[in-house]
């Protein structure tokens, strides 16, 4: 995954920005959102590593400023189909553009149906309520807050179905 963020200060690990004027410590920030996420993943996903890196401007190249091991394994027992599944979670911003984060290879718990903010529960409850909370330094390209929950969108990843060898 990529996520954009609020401005980064190396340091070690250094921190971010937060919408409430102050910073988070950058591992206790990347901690929580793989802690969240983990319920939606099977016990045969593992997050190894994350990475932080700075660009001087639009334009510029990505400079790699931080990389952190993670130890995070995926908690779902009854995952139902993973293999190539996605699910696309849909937001608006605080500034009136989208939000997107993408889960490849997650239990769908064997639907595709959408799920909207009135089926939103449990742990997709949490892990959006952490999202719009406005106390970490998560952002939209914009850098937007997300704000309004719109939608989980689940289906298959064509790409790595050819991956997969599935087509």
């Amino acid at each position: 995954m990529t996520l954009p963020t609020l401005q980064y200060h190396p340091g070690s690990p250094g921190t971010f920005d937060t919408r409430g004027g102050g910073t988070m410590d950058a591992s206790v920030m990347v901690n929580d959102f793989v802690d969240l996420i983990a319920p939606f993943f099977p016990s045969g996903v593992h997050w190894d590593f994350f990475q932080v890196f700075l660009k001087a401007d639009a334009t510029a190249d990505s400079v790699l400023s931080l990389s952190e091991t993670l130890s995070q394994v995926g908690s779902n027992a009854t995952p139902g189909w993973s293999k190539a599944t996605e699910a696309v979670w849909s937001y608006k911003t605080d500034e009136n553009s989208l939000y997107k984060i993408s889960m490849l290879d997650l239990g769908n718990n064997n639907s595709f149906d959408k799920v909207d903010f009135a089926t939103l529960a449990g742990d997709a409850l949490a892990f959006n309520n952490y999202l719009v909370d406005g106390v970490h330094g998560w952002a939209a390209r914009g850098p937007g807050q997300p704000t309004s929950f719109l939608q989980i969108a689940y289906g298959l990843n064509k790409a790595l179905r050819r991956k997969y060898n599935m087509n």
